[in-house]
């Protein structure tokens, strides 16, 4: 009777493990994990600076799926903390998928491989997640606008006092954002009228147009909710165009979410923020493109 109660205590204790908090720097779990990652950060870096750049990653706080390292007043993150990052991030994604018992060991589509430089589909999904780079000028992944400092959008002085509304239809097929709940993409289709409208009125600054496009692509890369990603793009066109004249409207976005699974039907979305004219439902109807 002993001997059971004793293997049941041990049971309970062993349970217990999983709901206690434990402090990373105590974790026997977070040091060897931290070894393995040194191991893996050394093929790329010099080891002798792996503390340094491990202790950078550390040190970044938690912050919203939809904002930026930049919210928090970090300007940037190096490229060598960043892949540490990505490296831990693969790790637990790769427990993850284990726990729902994928084969990820021994499974070709899922498993890395080294030899032939594949990262393993845990490697893959910490990529989109965690971004691919730190160049605001080369955006490819769903999380790559959560660390990279926002793009340069121009803006140049009214000289000529041109008052005339200024509009970008962006339709790129494909372009879009990935939600936050479920971590699945809503974007652009081939539809004509799927698309992403911006429009202003000038006031004392004229934007470069040949930007617009790349920084609605840095607000859209991280994992947000559509009205939040609208709201982000109009907030910011008002502050560097300086007017409250401004309207934007990502018109008619499919969501994956939605579409291939739960309901599992065909629908689009349109959210729209606007301000200043634009308040004015006669003035909105006037915008071409929408």
């Amino acid at each position: 009777m002993n001997n059971i109660k004793t293997e049941i205590e041990k049971a309970q204790d062993l349970a217990n493990i999983h709901t206690e908090e434990i402090p990373i720097s105590s974790s026997e779990v977070d040091r060897f994990i931290k070894q393995k990652i040194s191991l893996e950060f050394s093929k790329k870096y010099s080891r002798n600076e792996f503390e340094k750049y491990w202790d950078e990653q550390q040190q970044i706080p938690l912050f919203l799926a939809n904002g930026c390292l930049s919210d928090l007043g970090i300007d940037s993150i190096s490229k060598e903390a960043h892949y540490i990052m990505r490296l831990v991030a693969t790790w637990h994604i790769e427990q993850a998928l284990r726990a729902l018992k994928f084969d990820t060991q021994n499974d070709t589509n899922l498993r890395e491989d080294s030899t032939i430089g594949n990262i393993g589909t845990a490697g893959r999904i910490a990529k989109i997640w965690g971004g691919n780079t730190l160049d605001s000028e080369n955006l490819r992944e769903y999380g790559d606008g959560r660390f990279v400092k926002m793009p340069r959008l121009a803006a140049f002085p009214n000289t000529k006092k041109t008052t005339k509304p200024v509009t970008v239809v962006i339709n790129n097929v494909g372009l879009g954002s990935v939600c936050s709940h479920h971590f699945l993409p809503f974007n652009i289709t081939n539809d004509e009228k799927s698309k992403i409208v911006i429009v202003y009125k000038p006031k004392n600054k004229l934007l470069g147009l040949s930007k617009i496009g790349r920084f609605v692509e840095w607000c859209l890369n991280r994992p947000s909710l559509q009205e939040e990603v609208t709201s982000l793009i109009f907030n910011k066109i008002c502050e560097i165009a300086e007017t409250d004249d401004v309207y934007v409207g990502l018109i008619n976005l499919v969501h994956t979410c939605e579409l291939t699974r739960g309901a599992k039907q065909y629908s689009t979305t349109t959210t729209e923020e606007y301000g200043g004219i634009y308040d004015n439902e006669k003035a909105r109807n006037t915008i071409v493109g929408i």
